[in-house]
């Protein structure tokens, strides 16, 4: 059984994270590994707030 990404199938969900890390540094860890493209809501970290990431993406 393969646990990755790609076979992880919600067809509703929009998914984000929301991290404490710096920002840019989890923006681009994503996208050196090419995972960026699965979270169409966002990558969220510091210098912006849990909170504020959340409520911007909120559906």
């Amino acid at each position: 059984m393969n646990n990755s990404v790609e076979n992880c199938h919600t067809p509703r969900a929009n998914w984000l994270i929301v991290s404490g890390g710096d920002q840019q540094e989890l923006r681009g860890v994503f996208a050196a590994r090419d995972l960026a493209k699965y979270f169409e809501g966002g990558i969220f970290g510091s210098p912006e707030t849990k909170m504020r990431g959340a409520l911007c993406c909120r559906l």
